[in-house]
């Protein structure tokens, strides 16, 4: 399973973790070269230094041929842009980690299976 990680904040790097540990082969892509270095030492992973949600990134990432794309950046806006530019791009699936549920209101796509699920995520990380 190919899988980009947009994104190396702590959601971010969990995501990847978990999923490099099962057998996913990841790609992480991130701006800032300090979350790079780090995430060397603790993934992997292929790394890419770019701009998480561009058109430029998530192709050089090869988002066409990824079986999942998770969005992961401090950004809500970012995280649903970076979501839907990777599935233009051909990703089968796309994740985009989003904390203002308000933006998840009406959303196209989101059934309420992904919103109660994403409400018990939310209850356990406030915890």
């Amino acid at each position: 399973m190919k899988v980009i990680v947009s994104g190396l904040t702590p959601n971010g790097l969990a995501v990847a973790s978990a999923l490099s540990r099962h057998g996913a082969d990841i790609v992480a892509i991130d701006r800032n070269p300090q979350n790079l270095s780090q995430a060397e030492d603790r993934l992997d992973a292929m790394f890419l230094e770019g701009h998480e949600g561009t058109q430029e990134s998530l192709s050089k990432a090869h988002a066409d041929e990824a079986d999942l794309v998770v969005c992961a950046t401090r950004s809500d806006e970012l995280n649903r842009f970076a979501a839907a530019q990777a599935g233009r791009l051909g990703a089968k699936g796309t994740i985009a980690i989003v904390r203002n549920t308000a933006y998840l209101e009406g959303a196209p796509g989101i059934r309420s299976e992904e919103r109660r699920v994403g409400k018990e995520c939310r209850a356990r990380w406030a915890a």
